[in-house]
């Protein structure tokens, strides 16, 4: 085999292995269901046959970490994760919190992962869920 088949070989199997996971950046919406914050799954993971793994991780827009204590629920029929909202206003106080969801779902022959993203604000008289990472910032102070 010449130096230039064995090159194409490797290139050729790097694909192979490299191209049967993607990962895709996407958002996903916030939802009120009784005392719990919910991620609502979106529809690329409603179509998924199953899902592999999940991650929840929510930071403030200082890029702290809030999360790490709480509870997420993550068997909820039509939700990603749900979490008490009370517990998240207590690690919060006041301002706006960016939420990421690493999430591995299967669609038949192939995987792709999901790095789901969304900005909200809380306080500890209102919510404003779903804006944009600008409007986190105006609108969060």
């Amino acid at each position: 085999m010449t130096i230039i088949a064995k090159i194409f070989l490797i290139i050729g199997v790097s694909v192979l292995i490299t191209g049967c996971k993607k990962t895709d950046q996407d958002k996903f919406d916030y939802v009120i269901q009784g005392n719990d914050l919910c991620a609502i799954k979106n529809e690329q993971i409603v179509k998924a046959k199953r899902m592999n793994w999940i991650y929840p991780e929510i930071k403030n827009l200082a890029d702290t970490v809030i999360s790490s204590d709480l509870n997420f629920d993550k068997d909820r029929d039509g939700f990603l994760i749900c979490t008490d909202i009370n517990k998240l206003r207590e690690k919060i106080k006041n301002g706006a919190i960016r939420t990421s969801i690493g999430v591995e779902v299967e669609y038949g022959s192939y995987t792709k992962e999901y790095n789901l993203v969304n900005y909200s604000c809380i306080s500890k008289d209102s919510f404003i869920f779903n804006i944009s990472k600008e409007e986190a910032f105006e609108k969060c102070k």
